[in-house]
């Protein structure tokens, strides 16, 4: 899938804590403008946000997290051992020990992060858009971020990073 941009981006430092807006008009390989009315909109053309500030449930556990929305089901009933499978799988993908069965409140906010990355990665998004990812991560979380980053594009993922920290930007993704 081939995806085209326009974009524009302004940062609004007057209004306190540094904000970034960006604007996107997406294209898809027919060239008929996207419109996006909601996530789901988006999710269904493979278009995956990470947002700075988290969407998680802490009284879930992390593969009820990764799969919110999108559970692994007979009938009603959840399929916990599919589910912890494949999260344990994207997980790994982040170099993480992560338990899929661990309660989320019980880990660290730079932990709740990848978890975010996670269910992103699950998604199997062809255009994936990060506000602000590192935020919350250690250097070595950053490394192997990054890593994912270029693992992804090498794969044909179109990747979206905003980020307001120069330094990060000088050790960007794309090296």
């Amino acid at each position: 899938m081939a995806a085209y941009f326009s974009s524009y981006c302004s940062q609004k430092s007057a209004l306190g804590p540094k904000s970034v807006t960006a604007l996107l008009k997406v294209r898809l390989e027919d060239g008929k403008p996207v419109h996006f009315r909601s996530g789901n909109d988006g999710e269904d053309l493979k278009v995956v946000l990470i947002h700075q500030e988290f969407n998680l449930a802490p009284h879930l556990t992390v593969a009820e997290n990764i799969f919110l929305g999108r559970e692994e089901r007979t009938g009603p009933f959840l399929i916990k051992k599919l589910m912890n499978r494949k999260s344990r799988e994207v997980l790994s993908r982040l170099h993480t020990d992560i338990a899929p069965d661990r309660l989320l409140y019980t880990l660290s906010m730079a932990q709740w992060q990848l978890v975010e990355i996670a269910k992103a990665l699950s998604r199997e998004a062809h255009i994936l858009i990060m506000d602000e990812p590192t935020a919350v991560l250690t250097p070595n979380e950053i490394e192997i971020l990054f890593e994912q980053i270029q693992n992804l594009r090498a794969s044909g993922v179109t990747v979206i990073y905003i980020s307001h920290n120069s330094m990060k930007l000088n050790r960007s993704p794309t090296e």
